[in-house]
C-alpha cells in the first residue's frame, strides 16, 4: 500500500467499481479516465476495471449523427488499441483490418501503427457484445463504417456481398432492402470476428463471454484455456425462425440454402451443449451460468425449449444458492440432492415458465422445500394439496415441545411472502396450511386461480374454502391477502379476515353472479385499523360486514362490486327480497324505513314513507362511516343501489367517485332528492315544512312519470332549498353516476354547485330532468374538462345550440360540443368538451 494514499486497495477498488456502475449508460468513461492522472497508485487501481469489459460505455444506440461523430472515433481508437496491444503474430480476420485498421479514425488524426507500452488485452475480462446492435446507429453498424466506401470495396472484391444474400435468405424474406441485408450481415460477422479475436488472445483470463451459436465450433478448441470462465451466453444470432409472407416461394437454390442454415443450425446447438458439458468436466463447479437468448434487435429467433433444459441441465449443482428462479431452476432441478437449500430465501421460477410457455416447474423428483431453512418468498404455480405438509407437521411438533418446555428440533422456517398460481383446482388446503405453519411470520398472501376444466357439483360446493378445516388463522404481521379465483367460489369462515387486525391491503374476488339474501353467510365484523385498500368482488363482497368500516381509518381506496360476465351489468336481488329479509339474530341490521328528524334516508324520501319499518337481515350498511382519507370509491350491484350520499359528509377527501345502480332486470331506480344532500344532523325552520310539501308534489306528480324521461315542471315552492347546509365534498375531480338514477333540475344545481364543485371528468345517465337543465347546471363546475350524458331523450343539434353549444371545431368527431362562449366563473383555458349518448 503506498504511503502517500493510505486508503487499502480494496477500498479503493469498491469506490472505483461504484463509479464505473454510475458511468455504465453514459457514452463514455469520463471520470475513471480522469482516475489515471490522480497517481501511479490510483492509476494502477482504475486500469483493470476500466478495462475488464472496456466497452460498456457505450450507448446501446448510438443515436443521432451528432453521437455518431463524437463517440465512432473513440470507438475505432479503443479497437485499434486493443488490436495493437496483442501478442505479435496474432491473426486478425481481414475483415477486421479493413474496418478497423486501414483510413483514417476521424477527420483530424491518422491512424499511425505503433504498438503501445502496455498489454490491454489482457485486462478484458468481460466480453459482451449482446448490449450493442448489428442494425443501423449500432457500433457494428453505421455510415462511418460499414458505409465507408473503402469497406464496401472490400466486402465487393472478396464476394461477401453474395455470400451475405444466399445466407440471409431467412431475413430477406421480410422484403428488406439488399443493402440493409448486406451492412446487418456485415456487421455481424465484424461482432463474430471482433469478440474471436479478443477471446483467442486472452481466454486465460476471460469471465464472462458472450458467443454467437453459428460461431461456436471454434470455441471448442479452445474450452482447455478458457479456466476462469463462469458465466456465457449464447446468441441465436442469424434469424433463422422463418416466416414466408405473402404466398412467396423460393427458388430451389434458395430452399437449399434453408435447408443448408437450418442443419447448421442443429449443429451448432448440439455444439453449444458439447462446449458447456466439455468446460464443465475439465473446471468441475466453474461455470456457474450458461444462457442461450435471442439477438435483440437482430433476430426472431428463440432457443427451443429441449436446448434449453440440456443446456442448463449441463450444468454442475448450484453452490448454496440464495435463489432459485429463472436463471438457475432447471439447473437445480437436474442435481436436487445435491444442492445446498440452507442459504435460499425466495424460490420463483415463474418468469422462466412464462418464457418456455409451460404452467409448471420442470418436476424436481424429491421433496426439497423442507431443506430451505432461511426461506422468505415463495412464488410457485400450484403443484398437489401435500405441498406444505411437511410444514404442518413441523409447526405441530414445535407447539407439542414448547407446551412440553422441550427444545424444539427445528426453528420455524421464516416465510413471509406466499404467491400461488392454481392452474387445476384446488380448494383452499395449501393457503390453510400455509397459514397454520408460518402464520407467525407471514406478512403477503397472495392466491390467484386461472381458468381450468369445468368443475363437478361436489367441487362447485366445495369451493375453494379459507380457514374452513381445524387449522385456525393466526396471522398478526399479515399486511396483504389476495385470493382472486376465476373459475370456483371463495368459502371464506366468518372469522377469518377478524383474525387479520393488521391487513393494509384485502384484495378477494370470484366469478359470483346471482345470489338469494337468505343464502349470505356474513362476516364477522372486524378491526382494522390499517386497512388502506379494500376490493371485494362477489362472494365476499356480499359477505363483508360493513361494520368493520367502523375502525377503517386508514382506508384509501374502496371497490365493493359483482361480477358482470353475463351482461354489461351485475345481478341485484329483488327489490322486495330487501325488504322481506329480516335479520334472525336479533339485532345489528339496519332499518331503512324509520326516519330521522336530523337526516332522511339517502333512497327516496317520499318511498320511505310509505314503507314499514322492517329490520333487514342483509346488509346493514349504514353509510355514516368516518373515512377521512378515502380517495377513491367505486360501487356497482347492490352496494350501488343502496348507497346514501350521507357518505360523502364522512370522506371530504374523495378523488374518484363511481356508483352504478344498473342490473339484470332492469328495474332497481333510484331517485336523488334534495334531502340526500343536507349535511347529517341539520335542522332548518322550514324543513319539515318543505319536506311534507315535497311528498305531496310527488303524490300527485306519480312516481312513474318521474322515470319516464325529462319533465322539469314548474316547482311552486319558495326556493327555501337554497338555504339549507349540504355535504360539501370539493376535492372530487371524476364522477360517475350510471344506471337508471333520477335528479330534477334542483337536484342537479346543488350536486354542481354545493356538493361537488370541483369536478373535472363527468359521466352521468340519469332521468327526471331535461338535457338543458343538466347543461345549465354543469355551469356550476368552474374545471369541468369532459363531461357525457347518457339519457333517454333525443339530442340535436339544435336543441344543444339553445344552451350555447355548438360543435366541436377541434376535433372530427360530430358528437362532441362545446360553449360557443365559456360559461362565467370557469378557470380552464380550454373549454369543456360535451358528449350526449341516447339510451333508448
Amino acid at each position: 500500500m503506498a504511503t502517500a494514499f493510505p486508503l487499502p486497495t480494496e477500498c479503493l477498488h469498491l469506490v472505483i467499481r461504484h463509479l464505473a456502475d454510475a458511468e455504465a449508460n453514459k457514452p463514455d468513461s469520463s471520470t475513471l479516465a480522469s482516475l489515471l492522472r490522480v497517481s501511479k497508485y490510483v492509476h494502477s487501481a482504475t486500469l483493470p476495471i476500466m478495462y475488464e469489459d472496456p466497452f460498456r460505455f457505450v450507448q446501446l444506440q448510438l443515436g443521432g449523427d451528432s453521437q455518431n461523430t463524437e463517440i465512432l472515433p473513440r470507438l475505432l481508437k479503443l479497437i485499434r488499441l486493443l488490436f495493437l496491444s496483442l501478442p505479435e503474430g496474432q491473426a486478425i480476420a481481414d475483415i477486421l483490418r479493413a474496418a478497423y485498421l486501414q483510413g483514417p479514425t476521424d477527420q483530424d488524426n491518422t491512424f499511425a501503427p505503433v504498438p503501445p507500452f502496455f498489454p490491454y488485452y489482457e485486462l478484458v475480462t468481460d466480453i459482451n457484445f449482446r448490449r450493442h446492435s448489428v442494425r443501423e446507429g449500432g457500433l457494428f453498424y453505421n455510415a462511418a463504417l460499414t458505409g465507408r466506401p473503402s469497406f464496401v470495396e472490400y466486402l465487393n472484391q472478396h464476394g461477401k456481398t453474395i455470400r451475405y444474400l444466399l445466407e440471409e435468405i431467412s431475413v430477406n424474406i421480410q422484403d428488406k432492402d439488399q443493402q440493409v441485408v448486406i451492412y446487418e450481415a456485415a456487421a455481424r460477422e465484424l461482432r463474430s470476428e471482433l469478440i474471436w479475436a479478443l477471446c483467442e488472445a486472452n481466454a486465460g483470463r476471460i469471465k464472462e463471454l458472450v458467443i454467437p451459436i453459428m460461431d461456436i465450433s471454434r470455441y471448442i478448441s479452445l474450452v482447455p484455456r478458457l479456466k476462469v470462465l463462469s458465466e456465457v451466453t449464447f446468441l441465436m444470432d442469424k434469424g433463422l425462425k422463418f416466416q414466408t409472407r405473402f404466398g412467396r416461394r423460393y427458388t430451389p437454390d434458395e430452399q437449399e440454402a434453408l435447408e443448408l442454415l437450418e442443419s447448421r443450425r442443429i449443429l451448432a446447438l448440439e455444439e453449444m451443449i458439447t462446449f458447456t458439458q466439455k468446460h464443465c468436466r475439465l473446471f468441475p463447479n466453474m461455470l456457474m451460468i450458461a444462457r442461450c437468448h435471442k439477438d435483440s434487435g437482430a433476430s426472431n429467433d428463440n432457443c427451443p425449449h429441449e436446448y434449453q433444459f440440456r443446456l442448463l441441465q449441463s450444468l454442475p449443482p448450484l453452490i448454496r444458492p440464495t435463489a432459485l428462479n429463472n436463471q438457475n431452476w432447471i439447473q437445480f432441478a437436474a442435481k436436487p440432492q445435491g444442492t445446498d437449500l440452507s442459504l435460499v430465501k425466495s424460490i420463483n421460477p415463474r418468469s422462466f415458465l412464462s418464457r418456455i410457455g409451460k404452467p409448471r416447474p420442470v418436476a424436481v423428483g424429491i421433496p426439497f422445500l423442507h431443506r430451505c431453512r432461511a426461506l422468505e418468498r415463495i412464488t410457485m404455480p400450484f403443484l398437489d394439496d401435500d405441498t406444505f405438509q411437511w410444514a404442518v407437521d413441523e409447526r405441530k411438533q414445535y407447539n407439542t415441545d414448547i407446551a412440553a418446555g422441550r427444545v424444539p428440533q427445528h426453528s420455524p422456517v421464516p416465510l413471509r411472502k406466499v404467491n400461488i398460481d392454481y392452474h387445476q383446482p384446488a380448494f383452499g388446503r395449501q393457503i390453510n396450511d400455509v397459514v397454520f405453519a408460518f402464520g407467525r411470520t407471514l406478512k403477503d398472501i397472495r392466491a390467484l386461480g386461472g381458468w381450468w376444466r369445468e368443475l363437478t357439483d361436489v367441487e362447485k360446493k366445495l369451493g375453494f374454502s379459507i380457514g374452513e378445516d381445524d387449522l385456525c388463522w393466526d396471522v398478526p404481521q399479515l399486511s396483504n391477502l389476495t385470493i382472486s379465483m376465476n373459475s370456483i367460489l371463495i368459502r371464506t369462515h366468518p372469522d377469518t379476515i377478524s383474525r387479520c387486525c393488521r391487513l393494509t391491503r384485502l384484495f378477494m374476488r370470484d366469478h359470483l353472479e346471482e345470489y338469494r339474501l337468505d343464502e349470505v353467510n356474513r362476516w364477522t365484523p372486524a378491526e382494522l385499523p390499517e386497512l388502506i385498500d379494500l376490493y371485494l368482488e362477489g362472494t365476499p363482497a356480499i359477505c363483508f360486514d360493513p361494520r368493520t368500516l367502523k375502525s377503517t381509518l386508514s382506508l384509501e381506496s374502496m371497490e365493493m362490486s359483482m361480477n358482470t360476465a353475463r351482461s354489461a351489468s351485475p345481478f341485484i336481488p329483488p327489490v322486495e327480497e330487501f325488504e322481506s329479509a329480516v335479520d334472525s339474530s336479533g339485532g345489528g341490521g339496519e332499518s331503512d324505513g324509520e326516519l330521522d328528524d336530523s337526516f332522511p334516508s339517502s333512497e327516496s324520501y317520499f318511498a320511505a314513507l310509505d314503507v314499514l319499518s322492517i329490520p333487514r337481515k342483509r346488509p346493514s350498511w349504514t353509510w355514516d362511516w368516518d373515512l377521512p382519507k378515502l380517495v377513491s370509491l367505486k360501487l356497482n350491484g347492490e352496494f350501488g343501489y343502496r348507497f346514501q350520499f350521507r357518505m360523502l359528509s364522512g370522506a371530504p377527501n374523495i378523488l374518484y367517485f363511481t356508483v352504478d345502480v344498473g342490473s339484470w332486470s332492469r328495474q332497481h331506480y333510484r331517485t336523488v332528492e334534495i334531502a340526500d344532500f343536507l349535511k347529517p344532523g341539520y335542522r332548518h325552520p322550514q324543513l319539515a315544512h318543505f319536506l311534507e310539501k315535497e311528498k305531496q308534489r310527488h303524490k300527485v306528480q306519480g312516481v312513474v312519470d318521474r322515470y319516464a324521461g325529462s319533465i322539469d315542471t314548474e316547482l311552486e315552492d319558495d326556493q327555501v332549498w337554497k338555504e339549507f347546509e349540504y355535504v360539501q365534498v370539493a376535492a372530487i375531480k371524476r364522477f360517475i353516476l350510471t344506471g337508471p338514477w333520477s335528479l330534477d333540475g334542483r337536484v342537479l344545481e346543488v350536486l354542481f354547485g354545493k356538493v361537488a364543485p370541483s369536478i373535472k371528468d363527468l359521466t352521468m345517465s340519469s332521468r327526471g330532468h331535461s338535457v338543458a337543465s343538466w347543461v345549465e347546471s354543469s355551469k356550476y363546475l368552474y374545471q369541468l374538462e369532459n363531461a357525457h350524458l347518457c339519457i333517454a331523450d333525443s339530442v340535436s343539434n339544435e336543441m344543444l345550440s339553445e344552451v350555447g353549444l355548438g360543435p366541436n371545431n377541434t376535433n372530427f368527431s360530430n358528437y362532441q360540443y362545446r360553449f360557443l362562449e365559456p360559461p362565467v366563473g370557469r378557470t380552464l383555458p380550454t373549454p369543456a368538451l360535451y358528449s350526449f349518448r341516447n339510451y333508448l
